[in-house]
């Protein structure tokens, strides 16, 4: 049986996660940092059937928090959620400045 590298186990949990999602993610451009006046958060590029579009989220979505917990780069949101069980609480904003607060189970 061959070995998984740690860095490929994390991608395959990765694009689980992902899946289950149902959503791809970006990086923010620092025009909308500043028009938003947000300094962290990812966007949601795409969104399918998932976790997320089931919850209401739209496309264009920003996660600027999970649980309280600031979220900087699609990293930072992989790493907290591939470690979460249970509920979830997700705030953000929408890129025409509507915040807006979702919440969930994993």
């Amino acid at each position: 049986m061959e070995k998984q590298s740690s860095s490929e186990i994390t991608n395959n949990v990765n694009s689980a996660l992902l899946d289950q999602l149902g959503a791809t993610f970006k990086p923010l451009d620092k025009d909308l940092k500043s028009k938003l006046k947000i300094n962290n958060g990812v966007q949601i590029d795409e969104l399918k059937d998932g976790i997320l579009s089931n919850a209401g989220i739209k496309k264009g979505f920003i996660i600027t928090r999970v649980d309280k917990k600031p979220i900087q780069n699609v990293e930072d949101l992989m790493s907290y959620l591939q470690n979460k069980d249970g509920g979830i609480l997700i705030e953000g904003i929408y890129p025409n400045g509507m915040r807006a607060y979702y919440g969930f189970g994993l």
